[in-house]
């Protein structure tokens, strides 16, 4: 039987091209990455950054209470979301204090719960036994609101925050730890659309997409001006947008092959 590809063939060629191309620019990077820099606007910066994690944790709620078909790809998206700002504040911090839990540590406290609720109910939706789970898949809605709501009060806080640029220690194990996910991201939805797997490819265009947005805005945002600002407009242009546009396909063409198979599922289940 000859597998067809979740996206079109050239989608999920181009997806492992620049995910390839990520590999030798990562281990650059683990190299080359100076550990400190100076962040610019990052009230500005943090709050969007909030504000999508308060959208998304809101659109899993309300995907997984509808039984929406792209329910999967929100908790997806929410779960590398709140991951992605937490290993920020902790890497970009100074872990090694004593105090227990640290203001600099409810982002962490925040995204753990969350991040453990969206995969669940990701993972419950792709497997299609929701019914069994429902009890669970509702605990996971109650969860992803208290987070939502978690995240728009820090957001609240940053945005009303005076101080908009800061030191970012640990700036190469940010780096490198969010290009490597980009690199997956990339890879895996290529991989998996052409062997003709949508809840993988639907997983890894999710993660890589949400990462590469991540990735361009900060580093537009908190770029200095000059010739890092320059650089960082030239890597949107040149990688960022096409890659997450990419992504976005692969995860469009992957809901809708999954809408179809649960479509013939319940008309086989109706068919006499």
């Amino acid at each position: 039987m000859t597998i067809q590809p979740i996206a079109p063939r050239i989608v999920s060629w181009l997806l492992i091209i620049l995910g390839a191309c990520e590999i030798p620019w990562v281990i650059y990077l683990i190299f080359t990455q100076q550990e400190s820099f100076q962040a610019f606007h990052l009230n500005i910066a943090t709050s969007g950054l909030g504000i999508a994690a308060v959208v998304l944790s809101s659109l899993s709620c309300i995907s997984l209470l509808q039984d929406w078909p792209s329910a999967p790809a929100w908790c997806v998206a929410t779960a590398t979301l709140v991951l992605f700002l937490a290993s920020v504040t902790t890497l970009s911090r100074n872990v090694e204090a004593k105090v227990a839990f640290r203001p600099d540590h409810v982002p962490l406290l925040i995204a753990i719960p969350g991040a453990v609720a969206a995969g669940y109910a990701a993972f419950v939706c792709l497997r299609g036994n929701r019914a069994v789970h429902e009890v669970g898949i509702k605990i996971a809605v109650l969860v992803l609101a208290l987070v939502a709501l978690a995240f728009l009060a820090r957001t609240v806080q940053h945005f009303t925050d005076p101080q908009s640029t800061a030191v970012v220690t640990r700036a190469r194990a940010i780096v490198v730890l969010l290009d490597t996910g980009e690199t997956v991201g990339l890879l895996g939805a290529g991989i998996a659309s052409l062997r003709g797997r949508p809840r993988s490819t639907l997983v890894f265009s999710m993660i890589g997409g949400v990462l590469l947005i991540c990735d361009a805005w900060t580093n537009v945002l908190t770029a200095a001006s000059g010739l890092p600002f320059d650089s960082a407009i030239f890597y949107l242009i040149v990688g960022e947008v096409p890659s997450t546009v990419l992504c976005i396909w692969a995860a469009k063409c992957a809901v809708s092959e999954l809408k179809e198979r649960r479509r013939q599922r319940v008309l086989a289940v109706l068919t006499p």
